[in-house]
């Protein structure tokens, strides 16, 4: 793939930059583009020579231009943006008292593409100014842009790993944050720095989440059972996290439980089903309205896969309370 065979950096940028292609920010290139990428790069020295004045406007108006005549050209505007990023990068390696002003009026600007780049630089700012890099972080996790606030979610997951001390207590005070947006941004972390390599973490990472099991908002509940609980923690820390699902399932709160009840609708949830198994069985006789219409769902997904199984012929769901 090109941009692997592009970019040689740490473990840790190769897994953000694998993050944003599968969101699609940045792109795997076509052999054509790939082939005609070194030819159009007559924008690349006034874009360098912006960077290294700070002229935001100047990087803006280059880049806007630059990503015009791609299309014109039949190429996508993320290759040029693709290419902008290492330029600055490659700018700012040896200078990086750069990036600071420069991430400052990024990130300000209210366009997609400036925050976007504004995002992937404060990566490489955090190592230099941590404060302010989270400030800015925090900022654009809250952007109107849809694309910007997902980019920053695999950002601050990137940092998480890389800078685990520090980062993390962080995102301790963003998982109670009063903005959806933030507190998505911090689980969203959370799952991506859940690694086979680092079982340590285990118990840690699982307390920064816990907090978000009360969420009730739909920015959290998306996300939180199937997708960070199921193919996240219980595929990389089967045996912690079941441990700590026993104990979630025994609180008094049908939110929490929905939450449990969700991740049965995980890919993982059929890897894990005999260590996951009993658990289910409890949210079976659920008397919740909102926890059976979640049980309901994920019979249908697992009875697909695990047809042997009889805890998932169901009948009639069970009439209770909905969730306020």
């Amino acid at each position: 793939m090109f941009w692997i065979q592009l970019y040689h950096k740490t473990i840790e940028q190769e897994h953000l930059f694998y993050s944003l292609f599968y969101y699609k920010i940045i792109p795997i290139h076509s052999p054509q583009e790939a082939g005609t990428m070194k030819q159009d790069t007559h924008w690349e020295d006034e874009f360098r020579a912006a960077v290294r004045q700070s002229s935001v406007q100047g990087i803006t108006e280059i880049l806007r231009n630059a990503m015009k005549a791609a299309v014109l050209a039949g190429k996508r505007e993320q290759t040029v943006k693709h290419r902008a990023l290492l330029l600055i990068e490659d700018e700012c390696s040896g200078n990086p008292q750069l990036l600071h002003p420069l991430t400052d009026v990024l990130a300000n600007l209210q366009q997609e593409t400036a925050q976007e780049l504004a995002v992937f630089l404060l990566v490489s700012l955090y190592p230099h100014s941590p404060a302010s890099a989270i400030a800015r972080l925090k900022q654009l996790a809250n952007s109107a842009f849809k694309s910007v606030r997902e980019w920053t979610a695999h950002a601050c997951g990137t940092l998480l790993s890389r800078h685990f001390d520090s980062f993390y207590p962080e995102l301790t005070q963003w998982i109670t944050d009063p903005s959806p947006f933030i507190r998505r941004t911090a689980l969203i972390s959370a799952k991506l720095a859940a690694k086979p390599g680092n079982p340590a973490l285990a118990e840690q990472l699982l307390d920064l989440i816990e907090p978000l099991l009360y969420d009730k908002h739909s920015e959290i509940r998306k996300q939180l059972g199937a997708a960070v609980i199921g193919d996240g923690f219980l595929r990389v820390y089967p045996e912690q996290t079941k441990r700590r699902l026993e104990h979630w399932i025994l609180l008094d709160s049908p939110v929490v439980r929905l939450h449990i009840a969700k991740l049965f609708s995980s890919a993982e949830a059929v890897t894990q089903w005999e260590r996951i198994r009993p658990l289910f069985e409890q949210l079976r006789s659920d008397q919740n309205a909102a926890v059976q219409k979640a049980v309901q769902s994920a019979v249908h997904h697992l009875a697909k896969r695990l047809p042997s199984e009889p805890l998932l012929h169901i009948t009639e769901p069970v009439q209770g309370s909905r969730i306020s």
